[in-house]
């Protein structure tokens, strides 16, 4: 069986530049997506079309609350087992 590593800096930057990715987006949409579409409203833009970009606006804040979340859950695990196997390490270490 052949030995298995983890990167734990490695996957603690692959998390934070997800992070970065999304909040990069999420900023685009809300200050220049949604900036643009409110002066559309405010222009009397109403309807159907309207109606549909404000359900996608909403889904799209909640599923960017999800990632926000489920990442910053993910990198505190990987924070955690990064501790966890250096004390590991650590205690093997003595045995030597």
């Amino acid at each position: 069986m052949a030995d298995m590593t983890y990167e734990h800096s490695a996957i603690e930057q692959m998390v934070e530049e997800l992070k970065a990715f999304v909040n990069q987006m999420d900023v685009h949409l809300s200050q220049t997506v949604e900036a643009e579409f409110n002066k559309l409203v405010q222009e009397g833009f109403t309807g159907v079309a309207a109606n549909a970009f404000h359900d996608a606006s909403r889904s799209w804040n909640a599923l960017v609350q999800e990632y926000q979340t489920g990442l910053t859950t993910f990198s505190t695990a990987v924070q955690s087992t990064n501790q966890d196997m250096q004390a590991t390490d650590q205690r093997l270490s003595t045995l030597f």
